[in-house]
């Protein structure tokens, strides 16, 4: 049987993980930073709803609490990496993702559904410059023509994309300054993933795939 101080030690690990403190992960499940330093200390019992929330906060499965470590992939240790910046708000957005991509990957492979080829680009990756006008426009062109889009605006852009196997959430980042507004990464059996703030318009939805 898991002792509470094991527990515990599970409960800070995932938070860390995170890059929330003790003050900000308390804040957000609506109790004082002294119980959740007991809770971490293994002095006093979590109670099964409280466990449920710090799931969903740490955007970690129950099981995360009650096993030997998972370890983390490369994508979501920068993901990680990137949200220690963000407001609690964000880093919880963060987790959020995080446990929504894990889901989807295990709905794949419970349902034995192949994983999606990744989408074959118009031009190879471009390197990390600023490209005049005139370049951005050749691309631009480029990519229309790869994909028959003609001249017209595209109506639904977060339906096209996700005709062409990119992977759409829409996430709480967070409202303060320095929070993301959105971002695009690429998962190894997913393929790629475009996260959206979602108190932020779709239409700036183009801006997280170039």
């Amino acid at each position: 049987m898991l002792s509470y101080e094991r527990l515990g030690d599970r409960l800070r690990l995932a938070r860390e993980q995170t890059g929330m403190s003790q003050t900000e992960a308390a804040q957000a499940l609506g109790i004082t930073s002294a119980a959740l330093s007991q809770y971490e200390k293994g002095k006093r019992r979590v109670e099964a709803l409280l466990l449920e929330e710090l799931s969903q906060l740490y955007g970690v499965p129950l099981g995360y609490f009650f096993c030997h470590e998972r370890l983390a992939i490369d994508w979501e240790v920068a993901l990680r990496s990137m949200s220690k910046d963000l407001s609690s708000e964000g880093k919880a957005g963060i987790s959020y993702l995080i446990k929504k991509v894990h889901l989807l990957e295990e709905l794949y492979r419970l349902t034995e559904t192949p994983f999606p080829t990744s989408p074959h680009p118009p031009f190879a990756a471009l390197k990390e410059e600023k490209l005049s006008d005139y370049e951005v426009a050749e691309y631009a062109q480029k990519a229309r023509r790869h994909f028959e889009l003609g001249l017209a605006p595209i109506l639904d852009l977060q339906g096209f994309l996700e005709a062409q196997g990119y992977k759409i959430f829409a996430v709480p980042l967070g409202k303060e300054k320095d929070d993301l507004s959105g971002f695009f990464f690429m998962h190894g059996s997913l393929g790629p993933i475009v996260a959206m703030n979602e108190d932020q318009a779709y239409t700036r939805i183009s801006h997280k795939t170039r």
